[in-house]
């Protein structure tokens, strides 16, 4: 992301768009948001090595005698810069630049973010513990740490946000904390069920784009239009120059426990583009800071090197223990029940290139072969 002073104006272009040969039509474009705001609420500023401490709002309650005193926040307009504290992590004392702490659920209205930007961050830039009814709505983050948004509470909504450079605190500064096994989202929701989701956009993270455990097959989808790009893992309906579109690891119940639950892994209404024209062997075989940290750990390629389109869904009894562990391995024994279910996508630009020794593949199994499980294969539809 490049970040322009107030009176800059765009001098080149910043998108490409793409027919593919079935008449699809992509958008690669970079972001562009406004972070200045008339009201500025403001830490201190330190050199670069040393961005370490600004300031932070904290909206919680406290009881005074028999009183009971209830805080509510109501932002619209206003530009958090070089807020947060970094190195903080307990969530008895978030650090934040913003968190709405053990507030129950919400009046309406009561508390809210909107139209607001969160001006370089050395912690997560919104936290909501403890808080549930939120609208928070046509905001942007620029510069955080682990996360933008990190939601413990539930039944909070989320619309029309901009999250963007959220550096992994495990390597920020030069650090190479190997034994930080985090792994975050730039919104953090995973503890987060009856989520709102719609318009959001990650353009820019170390780690993944939404951290979830994702929606209940029975409720209506709340999910709609979220964008994520530039990201280790994300989620998104687009997967373009990606090198795997889609891991699907579904765990539990546990098959030593006899327990056996019909799970599927399902992919629709999907399009996934292996190389764009923009897309070079340059950039196919560079490596960030952050993917030289994660060395070994993540999904090596299609074959050689090339790109992947979709893994079939792997279905295990536990969690596979990624960071520690590889991304893609399954970790623990396969679970009794699990189906693939693959319906109206459309693959593109999967190609080869004898030059360059790397071999594309559409539909990828977690096989033997390539060494990242060794028991079994679900039936794929």
């Amino acid at each position: 992301m490049t970040r322009c002073q107030d009176k800059s104006r765009l001098s080149h272009t910043t998108w490409e768009t793409h027919t593919l040969e079935d008449g699809t039509s992509i958008t690669l474009a970079g972001e562009v948001a406004l972070l200045s705001r008339n009201v500025v609420v403001e830490g201190n500023t330190y050199e670069t090595c040393c961005r370490q401490f600004g300031g932070r709002i904290v909206v919680s309650k406290r009881t005074v005698g028999d009183v009971e005193y209830v805080g509510s926040a109501q932002l619209d307009g206003v530009e958090l810069r070089n807020m947060g504290q970094e190195g903080f992590t307990d969530l008895d004392d978030p650090r934040y630049s913003l968190a709405y702490v053990g507030l129950g659920t919400l009046d309406t209205d009561s508390s809210y973010v909107k139209r607001s930007s969160f001006n370089l961050n050395y912690n997560v830039a919104l936290g909501l513990l403890g808080t549930s009814g939120m609208q928070v709505e046509d905001n942007v983050v620029y510069y955080a740490l682990d996360s933008g948004v990190r939601d413990e509470s539930g039944s909070n909504t989320y619309k029309n946000n901009l999250i963007t450079t959220v550096l992994f605190a495990g390597t920020y500064l030069d650090r190479k904390e190997e034994e930080n096994y985090n792994f975050n989202g730039a919104f953090q929701l995973d503890n987060a069920p009856n989520t709102v989701l719609s318009g959001n956009v990650v353009a820019g993270a170390e780690q993944a784009g939404f951290k979830t455990f994702g929606e209940p097959c029975k409720d209506e989808t709340q999910w709609t239009n979220n964008e994520v790009h530039s990201t280790i893992y994300g989620v998104m309906v687009v997967s373009v120059d990606n090198r795997l579109g889609v891991n699907q690891i579904i765990y539990s119940p546990g098959s030593r426990s006899h327990v056996a639950h019909p799970k599927t892994a399902n992919t629709t209404n999907s399009l996934f583009v292996g190389a764009s024209p923009s897309h070079t062997c340059a950039f196919q075989e560079s490596k960030s800071e952050i993917l030289k940290f994660y060395s070994g750990k993540f999904f090596s390629g299609g074959v050689d090197g090339g790109n992947a389109g979709l893994l079939f869904g792997s279905f295990t009894s536990g969690a596979n223990m990624a960071p520690k562990m590889g991304f893609s391995k399954a970790g623990t024994y396969p679970a009794l029940y699990g189906s693939t279910h693959i319906e109206s996508v459309t693959f593109s630009n999967y190609e080869n290139s004898n030059l360059f020794r790397l071999w594309d593949i559409l539909l990828l199994p977690l096989a033997p072969t390539l060494k990242t499980s060794e028991d079994c294969i679900p039936p794929v539809w």
